[in-house]
């Protein structure tokens, strides 16, 4: 409170106090997730809503800071980050554009850890939320293919392979070449 002073037309001083009662007001989040294919990069952001409150009668609302770009939370320290949050063996978070961007690991399926983000509001009240992405594997199929010629002979054949996802192509390359498997090891031989 402050005390206030004021004086009438003969000088006499009268003193009040002004009392101002604020109310707190928390913003919200929904928590996000998103589901994709292996290998291919996600977005998501969870739905974040400033908050409301109400005074002598009338709701008021203080909206999340659309200046300020959301920011992932470290999850060893719990702190807002700029640095992209990296989870060993699933993959690696950013924001992009606004958003959290996912970049799954090549071999990575399944529910991910997931990753804090936060926000504020225009009176910089911190709120946060998760988001989680799914990756859903990709199995590419193989078709057998036999040939047949006289005893002797040379043969041929090339057996078929059909992406798992149209997204996610075979490739056979000098770098990547298709390889035979030892019989008795199981594994592929140059």
């Amino acid at each position: 409170p402050v005390t206030i002073e004021a004086k009438d037309t003969n000088g006499t001083p009268v003193r009040t106090t002004y009392t101002p009662n604020i109310k707190p007001v928390t913003p919200t989040a929904t928590p996000a997730k998103t589901t994709d294919i292996q290998g291919k990069a996600q977005t998501g952001l969870p739905e974040f809503k400033g908050g409301t409150v109400t005074v002598n009668g009338v709701p008021k609302t203080v909206e999340i800071d659309e200046t300020k770009a959301p920011k992932l939370l470290d999850p060893e320290t719990g702190e807002p980050t700029d640095e992209p949050v990296v989870i060993p063996g699933e993959g690696t978070y950013t924001i992009e554009d606004g958003k959290v961007k996912f970049q799954p690991e090549p071999q990575f399926i399944g529910t991910a850890t997931g990753v804090e983000v936060q926000r504020e509001d225009t009176n910089g009240t911190p709120v946060k939320a998760k988001y989680t992405p799914t990756v859903t594997p990709v199995k590419p199929t193989g078709e057998d293919v036999t040939s047949e010629d006289v005893q002797g002979a040379e043969q041929n054949g090339t057996p078929k392979f059909t992406p798992g996802n149209p997204d996610v192509a075979i490739t056979i390359t000098d770098e990547q070449p298709a390889k035979l498997i030892d019989p008795e090891t199981g594994k592929p031989t140059d």
